[in-house]
């Protein structure tokens, strides 16, 4: 069942018993609708310019609905100026499935026409989109950086972990050599030399690669 939810947005102005009027009056002309009032909590006083209520219709819409609702909320709002209920303007807005401003109204008395100002509210909505939408990206990219930043600073990590390793094996591996040495003749002497040499010259190359690796620019 498609759904319709009126919220008054401050309940200290607009109780939960005048918006179940309009509530009814929606239901009877569109009884397919499953038509509810909904109340958040608010904490505070009733000092704004204007009354508003919203009304948003959670389904696919036709133009005549539209006209239909917005005629049912003004006839509501009027009533309201009629029975002495409230001295302050009134403010409809009618939303769409997608959070959309179908229409906005400000009725202000009894008798006069109603004031609309759909285009207004909607290049308002516009705006407020485009800057929570700008202050998201600017967040995301400030995670995103952050991300980066921190797996540079691992890697950075990684890397000097492996170069004071490698710095610690060819100290020990010298150390050892010259200390064996003296003891060995004079080919076994060589051979080692050789192999140490051979051993080191080979972890270099392994280092300077993997160097290579972490930090190198990507390729194009």
């Amino acid at each position: 069942m498609s759904e319709i939810i009126i919220q008054p947005k401050n309940p200290l102005d607009l109780t939960p018993e005048e918006a179940e009027e309009l509530a009814k009056a929606i239901r009877i002309s569109y009884p397919r609708y499953k038509v509810q009032v909904k109340i958040d909590g608010y904490k505070g006083y009733a000092v704004t310019l204007y009354q508003v209520i919203t009304v948003a219709v959670l389904a696919a819409v036709t133009e005549e609905i539209v006209k239909q609702i917005v005629k049912l909320s003004v006839d509501w709002a009027r009533e309201r100026f009629k029975q002495n209920r409230s001295a302050r303007t009134t403010s409809i807005m009618i939303y769409g499935p997608k959070g959309e401003v179908l229409k906005s109204l400000v009725v202000k008395n009894a008798t006069d026409e109603p004031e609309d100002r759909t285009e207004e509210d909607i290049g308002i909505e516009e705006i407020a989109k485009k800057y929570r939408g700008g202050r998201a990206n600017e967040f995301e990219k400030k995670r995103l950086g952050g991300t980066a930043m921190s797996k540079k600073w691992q890697e950075s990590v990684e890397a000097w972990a492996i170069f004071l390793v490698w710095v610690f094996g060819l100290l020990m591996a010298t150390l050892t050599v010259l200390g064996t040495l003296p003891a060995l003749s004079e080919p076994a002497s060589l051979i080692l030399l050789i192999s140490l040499i051979v051993f080191l010259c080979a972890s270099l190359i392994v280092f300077v690669f993997d160097m290579r690796r972490r930090w190198g620019k990507p390729k194009k």
